[in-house]
C-alpha cells in the first residue's frame, strides 16, 4: 500500500549562495594530517553558528536554540527543539596551501619585569601561549600546532537557504572582519581577509544587538565598544605586536602584581606556576570579552582591531565586579597613545 509521505524539500529549493576567495592573514592553528593545517567545512560552519549567536541571537531571547537549529541544524529532538539538517552548506577549495610548522613568531621584544626579575618577551609568543610552549631541550618556546601561513589562500561557497541568508552572511562578514580561524583566534591569529566575491555582497548591517543588554554567552550589546590601532602598520606582525603590547599593559594596570581580583574576571583559567592563585581563577573557565583582529587595508598595509562582548557574568555574587572591570579596561583602553575608539563607526551612531 503506497502511502504518501510530507517530505521537506525547503533546504534544496530557494538556496542563495556567494562565493569567496579568502586569504589568511595571520597564521591559523589548525588541525590536519600529519604535518598539514586544515581548514574543514565542518569547522567553518561552527564558527559561522557561532557568530551568528554573536550577532543575532539576543534578538530571539529564550526561542535562541530553536532559532538556531532551523538554521544550523540539531542532532536531537525534544519538546523545545526540533530536530532537522543544516540549512547551511559550506564547499572549501584550496588555492595556495601554505600549511606546516612556523619555526618562529617574528614578534616585537619587550621588556618585562617579574619577582625582581628583568627579561625580554616575544609578543606575538605571548598572545599564542599554549600554542608557543618552551621546550627546555631548545631552551626556547616552539609552536607546537601546524599552522595554514599567511598568504594562504582558498575558496569558500557558502549556500544558505534562501529565508536564513541574510542572517547567515551577515555572521559570516561579521567572522571575516572581527574573528579568526584557529586555536587563539581571540588573540587575533587565524584572521582573514576576503579578497573578492562573485556576486558583490552588501556590505555589514548594523545590527539592532547594539541596543541590547549584555547576555549570559558572547555577543553584541549596548555594551559593546570596537577600538582599533591608530596607526597602521607595514606587517601583521607589526599590528598584532601593539596590540599585544596594549593588553599586557591593560593586564598590569587592572591588578596589582600577584593579584588576581580583575584578572581573574577577565579570563579564565590562570596558569601562573608558584602564585596563589584562588581557586576559582584556576580552575573554572571563561573566555575573555576581547576579540583581537588584524586587518588588512586598501594601501596593503594592517591595522589591529579590539572587539568587546561583556557579558552577564555567570556568578552573580561577583557581577557589579565583573562590570567594574570591564570599565576600567575600557578607560585603559581609551587612555592608550596607540589605541583610537571607533565604535561610532562600528554602529554608525554615537553610544
Amino acid at each position: 500500500m503506497n502511502r504518501e509521505k510530507n517530505i521537506d524539500v525547503s533546504r534544496y529549493i530557494d538556496i542563495v549562495s556567494w562565493n569567496f576567495t579568502i586569504e589568511v592573514i595571520t597564521p591559523a592553528f589548525l588541525g590536519g594530517a600529519g604535518s598539514d593545517a586544515e581548514l574543514r567545512s565542518a569547522s567553518f560552519k561552527g564558527l559561522i553558528r557561532y557568530w551568528w549567536r554573536i550577532v543575532f541571537g539576543s534578538q530571539y531571547g529564550d526561542n535562541i536554540l530553536q532559532r538556531e537549529s532551523e538554521i544550523f541544524g540539531a542532532a536531537t529532538d525534544d519538546k523545545k527543539i526540533r530536530a532537522g539538517k543544516s540549512n547551511v552548506q559550506i564547499m572549501i577549495e584550496p588555492i595556495k596551501n601554505l600549511s606546516g610548522h612556523i619555526e618562529k613568531l617574528n614578534g616585537k621584544p619587550k621588556r618585562v619585569t617579574s619577582k625582581r626579575n628583568s627579561f625580554f618577551i616575544n609578543l606575538l609568543e605571548y598572545l599564542a601561549f599554549g600554542v608557543a610552549v618552551y621546550d627546555k631541550n631548545q631552551r626556547r618556546n616552539v609552536i607546537s600546532r601546524t599552522a595554514l601561513k599567511p598568504g594562504s589562500q582558498f575558496n569558500l561557497t557558502l549556500s544558505v537557504s534562501k529565508p536564513f541568508s541574510e542572517e547567515v552572511l551577515q555572521a559570516f562578514l561579521y567572522l571575516c572582519k572581527y574573528g579568526g580561524v584557529g586555536a587563539k583566534n581571540r588573540n587575533g591569529f587565524g584572521s582573514l581577509h576576503i579578497i573578492n566575491t562573485a556576486p558583490e555582497i552588501p556590505n555589514l548591517k548594523t545590527p539592532a544587538a547594539f541596543h541590547r543588554p549584555k547576555q549570559k554567552y558572547s555577543a553584541l550589546s549596548d555594551s559593546t565598544r570596537l577600538f582599533c590601532t591608530r596607526k597602521s602598520y607595514i606587517t601583521w606582525e607589526e599590528a598584532l605586536s601593539e596590540l599585544a603590547d596594549v593588553y599586557i599593559s591593560i593586564r598590569k594596570k587592572i591588578d596589582s602584581p600577584h593579584i588576581y581580583n580583575n584578572r581573574g574576571l577577565m579570563a579564565r583559567p590562570i596558569v601562573a606556576t608558584g602564585e596563589n592563585v584562588p581557586d576559582p581563577v584556576k580552575n573554572k573557565r571563561h573566555p575573555k570579552f576581547l576579540f583581537m583582529n588584524i586587518t588588512r587595508i586598501d594601501d596593503g598595509k594592517y591595522r589591529g582591531t579590539i572587539l568587546t562582548l561583556p557579558i552577564r557574568f555567570y556568578e552573580q555574587e561577583n557581577e557589579n565586579l565583573y562590570n567594574g572591570m570591564v570599565k576600567k579596561v575600557y578607560h585603559l583602553l581609551s587612555e592608550s597613545p596607540s589605541i583610537t575608539d571607533q565604535t561610532k563607526t562600528l554602529i554608525g551612531e554615537s553610544k
